[in-house]
């Protein structure tokens, strides 16, 4: 294990498989760019359009695909010289699971760091916890056991003295797809949707119990989703 190692927003640019796939997206590119705008060539820059939509699309699946054995944690208290490492093991004794450090392959807090209101007090906002586990059975495991374990908090788990936080653990989603989250959480909200959630990387969402689950790919699947939605009511 690399305690307290970076880890940074999964970059497409260092993915050879993703970086593969840019020429097709320039040249789509400057197609439209050279495309005049009258109405017969119209329907050929809409092809573009959706074309390089949908590329953009694969390009997020397969960034997701390389985050299946991670687990973002929020809510634990941050303190000065702490041991990531030791953090993960408390966490994973907290879910009832034994961890050990080749369990974990890194773990460290991810974004500006915040400094902490005293000498030796937690950060009031603490940063997210990233965990790469060893294997992806060990991370489904981890996200399973916090789902049915409602109320999780931070007490007893041998930090130094603080307040009893709750926290949460969740699958590591992608910068396009926490975006997509948000808005889905959101627009659930609006048209009282019961249900959105994560699964493998992937959103679904639910109007209640006897309604079909829709997959949420793009912010078109939103659209497409809640305004059947809301011409059904």
């Amino acid at each position: 294990m690399e305690d307290g190692m970076d880890i940074e927003e999964h970059d497409l640019l260092n993915n050879p498989t993703v970086r593969s796939l840019f020429p097709d997206l320039a040249v789509l590119k400057q197609e439209i760019i050279n495309f005049d705008t009258s109405e017969g060539v119209a329907p050929v820059v809409n092809e573009l359009h959706s074309t390089i939509n949908d590329l953009k699309t694969e390009l997020n699946e397969r960034d997701q695909s390389s985050l299946l054995n991670d687990v973002e944690i929020t809510g634990l208290p941050e303190f000065e010289k702490e041991s990531t490492g030791h953090l993960v093991m408390a966490i994973g004794a907290k879910l009832g699971m034994v961890l050990e450090e080749r369990d974990v392959v890194s773990a460290a807090r991810v974004g500006a760091r915040r400094p902490p209101p005293g000498e030796g007090a937690p950060a009031s906002r603490p940063r997210p916890l990233v965990v790469r586990l060893a294997r992806r059975a060990l991370r489904d495991q981890l996200v399973e056991n916090a789902r049915v374990r409602r109320g999780l908090t931070t007490a007893d788990m041998g930090l130094p003295s603080h307040t009893p936080k709750p926290f949460h653990v969740n699958e590591r989603l992608t910068k396009v797809n926490r975006s997509l989250f948000g808005k889905a959480r959101e627009l659930g909200r609006t048209h009282r949707w019961r249900f959105i959630w994560t699964r493998e990387g992937r959103i679904f969402a639910r109007q209640n119990d006897t309604s079909p689950k829709h997959l949420i790919r793009s912010d078109a699947d939103l659209e497409s989703i809640f305004r059947t939605s809301t011409t059904r009511n």
